[in-house]
């Protein structure tokens, strides 16, 4: 059965206004948790050794989540920059330290490198 808005009384229309308004309450309160669910998942997902396997393997990506959990907590900021400094055969601060100019290269056995502003 449906039902035209301007077929209800005042007092109708007001009693499903209150009805949806809650509804949209619920669903942003939902939407809410859930990402605060998520946010928390990803926060605990960060550990030493996923940062070794991404700073050595190179297969998987972290979040922005994860990123900013690494970016919050200086253990583990450290140890990736420690896991990085092993493990990259151009690792970003050590290039920038190690360069001159605005243009940054370095070449390698196999490689070349150049980063530009």
């Amino acid at each position: 059965m449906s039902v035209r808005w301007s077929d209800l009384s005042p007092a109708e229309r007001e009693v499903l206004e209150e009805r949806f308004h809650v509804a949209a309450n619920v669903e942003s309160a939902l939407a809410e948790a859930d990402a605060g669910r998520d946010r928390a998942q990803d926060e605990q997902s960060v550990s030493l050794s996923l940062l070794q396997r991404y700073a050595t393997l190179g297969d998987m990506e972290l979040s922005s989540m994860q990123w900013e959990s690494v970016s919050r907590n200086p253990r583990l900021g450290e140890a990736l920059d420690r896991f990085l400094s092993r493990a990259s055969v151009a690792y970003f601060p050590r290039l920038v330290a190690a360069s001159s100019g605005e243009e940054y290269e370095r070449r390698g056995e196999g490689f070349s490198l150049r980063l530009l502003p």
